[in-house]
């Protein structure tokens, strides 16, 4: 999205034209798969928030770059933010995208070490990824945990 495109979406956001929601959140959403747009957007917001990130983290998923994601949950520590369902499923995204099947489980490992318990989202992004690489086997056990896991 161009600067001129960025000025246009909030001058219509604060004039009611756009669905309700932060404006920083929706102009990072804007940029698709432009992930050096939605993080110069996010490096520019002077607090940022989780919603912020995940909407960056997005991006990089859509342009299949999981170690900007990746890097992106690293830094959450720094500026006292706590990484959430989404986060944590754009970064498994991220990594599917690519192919990335075994980094996609460590992934959701990862979620269960900070206290994150995995929802439907997640185990579905992380079944998926592993069906994409035809990891049957695994994907059937992931596909069995749930239960055990409260999904």
């Amino acid at each position: 999205m161009s600067r001129r495109q960025a000025s246009t979406f909030s001058r219509n956001n604060q004039r009611g034209h756009q669905k309700p929601g932060d404006p920083r959140v929706q102009a990072i959403r804007m940029c698709g798969n432009d992930w050096r747009r939605a993080l110069l957007l996010l490096r520019e917001s002077r607090q940022p928030d989780i919603k912020e990130f995940n909407a960056t983290i997005d991006a990089c998923a859509r342009a299949r770059k999981p170690s900007e994601a990746i890097g992106l949950l690293d830094d959450l520590p720094n500026l006292g933010l706590k990484p959430n369902h989404a986060t944590f499923n754009g970064i498994m995204k991220a990594y599917a995208n690519t192919g990335g099947w075994k980094s996609t489980l460590r992934v959701l490992d990862r979620m269960v070490e900070e206290g994150v318990m995995p929802n439907e989202f997640n185990m579905n992004t992380a079944i998926s990824a592993c069906g994409k690489a035809r990891q049957w086997k695994m994907a059937l056990e992931l596909f069995n945990s749930m239960e055990g896991r409260g999904v």
